[in-house]
């Protein structure tokens, strides 16, 4: 089935640029469908409306593992992930609106470094690192086979596209030094991705930070998009003419400037000129710079997809 999207992962030539968002808070879903939910809490038809009220070719689902609180080898030995098959569900009944409605099923899968710094807390890592790295890479690894399981669950189910989200970096660099943060997670993600690659499932990334210090490794791993390019540490400008021809840029439009604070014409004008930065040769993705949190004003947001709709057309 054609979905736009895909089209411009694979920088085919498409009729417009897509609009993606991958986690909508409840502020613009009870805007967009009068409920007080989360998008990661919906499935199915609720979700498939959503995603059309927002002219959206796919919706997103996202599988989160991570036990907080883990902060002790001991409470890592007693540590159970959830079983898959509730989160798995939510998935088919988004598969089944895909027949009906014809929008496509992204999944994010969060990534070994987040997950094991999330459950961790962030001062148990960073002290983990100096005093017990083997801990950070024990963890790591259970994560690492966790999302393997996940993500042949969602190759074997069809999904349209997996999106990897792991975040890295922050908006100076990484979060831990460059050749430290490679051994860790470079071979853990290429575990992850290898069976991606080889089912042909479009695959792309999401950290945010500045990207500059990441984006080739996600080009070497062969990731198709990059996301969400926040403005306050990302030249997306810049990166259009450095990576443009090499991968798909998402988002950039500032959801703690403009989408929150701005007018509905402020939000035009800024979407506008993104349009027209981003748009030549395709290869460009519509979204705020981070997700819709409850801080984005709903007619704000819908002034960027209006924008999208009439001047994002090639």
């Amino acid at each position: 089935m054609k979905n736009r999207f895909v089209d411009t992962l694979l920088r085919n030539p498409t009729d417009r640029v897509p609009i993606f968002e991958h986690v909508i808070d409840q502020r613009f879903v009870k805007h967009a469908i009068g409920l007080d939910e989360r998008s990661l809490n919906l499935t199915g038809e609720p979700y498939a409306r959503l995603a059309q009220y927002m002219h959206m070719d796919v919706m997103t689902l996202g599988y989160r593992p991570r036990v907080e609180g883990t902060s002790t080898r001991e409470a890592f030995a007693a540590m159970r992930l959830a079983d898959h098959g509730e989160f798995l569900r939510q998935v088919d009944n988004c598969l089944q609106q895909q027949e009906k409605t014809g929008l496509g099923v992204n999944v994010y899968v969060h990534g070994p470094f987040d997950n094991t710094y999330l459950s961790m807390g962030y001062e148990t890592f960073f002290l983990n690192l100096a005093d017990d790295p083997a801990f950070i890479e024990d963890m790591m690894d259970v994560y690492t086979e966790d999302a393997v399981i996940m993500v042949k669950e969602l190759i074997d189910r069809g999904v349209t596209t997996i999106e990897m989200v792991d975040d890295i970096a922050y908006g100076k660099g990484l979060f831990i030094q460059p050749d430290l943060f490679r051994s860790l997670w470079v071979k853990r993600m290429k575990r992850i991705l290898e069976q991606i690659h080889a089912s042909g499932t479009p695959v792309f990334f999401h950290s945010d930070g500045d990207v500059t210090h990441f984006i080739d490794m996600v080009l070497d791993m062969g990731f198709l998009a990059l996301n969400p390019l926040e403005p306050q540490c990302n030249d997306i400008a810049a990166l259009k003419r450095q990576y443009g021809a090499d991968i798909t840029l998402m988002g950039n439009l500032d959801i703690g400037g403009v989408l929150a604070n701005g007018t509905p014409d402020q939000v035009r004008l800024d979407t506008r000129k993104l349009l027209e930065i981003m748009m030549p040769g395709y290869g460009y993705v519509a979204m705020s710079s981070n997700s819709l949190a409850n801080c984005v004003v709903p007619e704000n947001y819908m002034a960027m997809v209006e924008t999208v709709l009439e001047f994002g057309l090639y």
